[in-house]
């Protein structure tokens, strides 16, 4: 079915980004850029947690899509959701909201929240020349105009390992990260999913770090099937969680990843591309997902 128009019956074409946002109840839908112009849409769900970005908590179904508009009429170069949802502008500011609330351990949104500020995009903080973000749940990143890796969320999620995997401390706001991944060169690119981290070096090698239930890390560590919850449950005081605190190399041998495709939200899984086209998966596999014929169970 073709997406003709959208709700004001102008046409809608030349989409060059696509990002879901779902939070497992009450709401779910996209957004989406318009390359010609740089506009923010949305269509689908907002079950009044502020996915709609209008200032009111208004639940209920928008069935074509609708402009989202940044203060100060900004375009929008990159487009990331989850849990909460964010808007790269080309003037290197980010821009969150979503999340239903303000409790910074529920909707840690990168800037200082209170009331209904996260019915509507406010700037995050701290950064201002921001080149690429990744996240959309409870770990985020940014990387800046000089190549600095910042982030915000729980920490155990975003590999700095500062306080250990006990206490859930996270920065509400962006930190500079850079000095505690302690990667070997810098970072070209970063993309997450519900779990895991991922990020490609100027080297070209590919580096992963989180929750690696179900093999969502992709450094050989395997899901424990004898666990009597389900891995949504699985707390960071388990001493077999399969938490992975330290940025390690994926795919050792391979010095010639491109890029990275991962997604938000509920998603165990990645694929990533190498220089001649050659994809590698890892992760969950559940329904065949993998492409390599095999469905586990």
């Amino acid at each position: 079915t073709k997406i003709t128009v959208d709700i004001n019956g102008n046409p809608f074409v030349g989409i060059t980004m696509l990002s879901m946002f779902w939070t497992n109840g009450p709401s779910i839908g996209w957004y989406a850029i318009k390359g010609t112009d740089s506009t923010l849409w949305w269509w689908g769900w907002d079950g009044g947690q502020g996915f709609r970005g209008d200032g009111t908590a208004t639940s209920g179904h928008v069935l074509k899509p609708t402009q989202i508009t940044i203060p100060g009429g900004r375009k929008v170069i990159q487009i990331i959701s989850g849990y909460q949802a964010y808007a790269l502008c080309s003037d290197g500011t980010i821009w969150g909201w979503g999340g239903g609330s303000c409790d910074v351990w529920a909707n840690p949104i990168g800037y200082t929240c209170t009331g209904t500020d996260y019915l509507s995009p406010h700037q995050v903080a701290n950064i201002t020349d921001a080149k690429w973000i990744a996240g959309g749940n409870y770990f985020n990143y940014a990387i800046t105009g000089n190549g600095s890796v910042w982030g915000w969320g729980f920490q155990a999620n975003l590999g700095i390992n500062k306080f250990g995997i006990t206490g859930g401390i996270l920065p509400g706001t962006p930190d500079n990260i850079t000095a505690d991944l302690n990667l070997p060169h810098p970072v070209t690119k970063i993309v997450t999913n519900s779990l895991t981290t991922h990020a490609i070096l100027t080297d070209s090698t590919l580096w992963g770090w989180g929750n690696s239930a179900e093999g969502s890390v992709g450094n050989g560590a395997m899901l424990n099937r004898d666990r009597p919850t389900y891995p949504n449950n699985w707390g960071w005081n388990n001493v077999d969680n399969l938490m992975v605190l330290t940025p390690q190399q994926i795919a050792p041998t391979r010095h010639d990843f491109i890029n990275i495709f991962g997604a938000m939200p509920y998603t165990r899984y990645k694929y990533a591309e190498c220089v001649n086209g050659q994809l590698y998966f890892w992760g969950r596999n559940k329904t065949g997902m993998g492409g390599n014929g095999i469905i586990p169970y």
